[in-house]
């Protein structure tokens, strides 16, 4: 670009209305990761237009890639939501630890970061220091992966995110423009998100959850580590017969209400079959809960999942047979089985 054209009003607006008209719509269409995204790169372009040294110049060449390809892996998030409220304050967080090193300016860190990770001959190609290439390498190779596999928009957008993102941060390295760079990020993000289809989550007209649907398409991408409780309401059946099929319906509700609320990054499902919640905890361990609950979790990778929810009901099941209003943990160790019976006032 011409001096002229880089230094008007219109380039250095581009970058502000992409940002603010992409951070509206991810607002106004729920959707949390196209704002995240967006908070990322302005950040860093407001970084590098404020700050402007080697030292601010190297962490966000590092952190960028990280952050947007993190952010376009995981799942889609509300940004009100708990969930997009601790990705804003890593976020924050990050910004934060670039202000504390501008103020500083470690001088050891910018011989780190420049340091090459390995002895390439014929001079240097890029601005960004090895560390940075190789970060931007790993994430564009996983989306990239991604993307042949999956087909998705998103994914093909944080593709080109990236590879904008690095045209950026390469010219700004060597003292040219990069504002539009990042704008053109900012836009191929925006489009990916608004390409992506919407998931259609199946619901429980009644409790609000997702339905046994949801349940089953969970149960067939589990990790190796998760813990999946059933839970019911003791005697469901019979005070449906006696207080009618409205104040039962409330009584649903209510409890969806409190189990909904449940910490640990549990996922609650109703299945209506049987008048039973479900709660799938990805990477925990068992733990104790309300009302009569069986719990149980895989002890080898192959344990089919759907084995662990018979246990779990089965344990449900010699919850209530035992009293009612408590816990059962079921733990298989080799070949012998084990129950641990916690009671739980409700």
């Amino acid at each position: 670009m011409t001096p002229g054209v880089r230094d008007s009003v219109a380039v250095h607006a581009a970058p502000l209305l992409v940002f603010g008209g992409g951070a509206l719509l991810g607002l106004m269409t729920g959707r949390g990761r196209l704002l995240l995204g967006l908070m990322v790169l302005a950040l860093t372009t407001a970084a590098l237009i404020n700050f402007g040294t080697r030292t601010t110049f190297y962490a966000a060449a590092l952190l960028l890639p990280l952050n947007l390809g993190v952010i376009a892996w995981f799942g889609e998030t509300r940004a009100l939501s708990r969930r997009g409220a601790s990705w804003l304050g890593l976020i924050l967080l990050q910004a934060g630890l670039v202000g504390l090193l501008q103020v500083l300016h470690p001088t050891a860190l910018d011989a780190s970061l420049e340091q090459p990770l390995v002895a390439v001959g014929g001079g240097t190609w890029t601005s960004l220091p090895q560390l940075a290439v190789f970060a931007f390498a790993v994430m564009l190779g996983v989306h990239l992966t991604r993307f042949v596999r999956r087909r998705q928009p998103l994914t093909a957008a944080a593709v080109f995110a990236l590879i904008a993102s690095f045209l950026a941060l390469d010219a700004a390295g060597s003292g040219g423009p990069s504002e539009l760079h990042f704008a053109a990020a900012g836009m191929l993000l925006a489009l990916g998100t608004v390409l992506e289809p919407r998931p259609i989550v199946h619901r429980d007209p009644v409790t609000g959850l997702p339905a046994s649907l949801e349940f089953n398409k969970m149960m067939r991408h589990l990790s190796r580590h998760y813990v999946l409780a059933c839970a019911a309401i003791d005697d469901f059946r019979s005070f449906r017969q006696e207080q009618g099929a409205e104040v039962a319906d409330r009584m649903l509700r209510r409890v969806a209400q409190e189990l909904a609320k449940i910490g640990g990054g549990g996922r609650v499902f109703y299945l209506m079959r049987d008048h039973q919640f479900a709660v799938v905890f990805r990477h925990k361990s068992p733990e104790t809960g309300t009302i009569s609950a069986g719990i149980a979790e895989p002890q080898r990778v192959d344990v089919d999942p759907f084995n662990v929810l018979r246990d779990a009901e089965d344990s449900l099941r010699r919850a209530q047979h035992e009293g009612m209003n408590r816990i059962v943990v079921h733990v298989s160790a080799d070949a012998s089985s084990m129950v641990r019976s916690v009671p739980e006032a409700i």
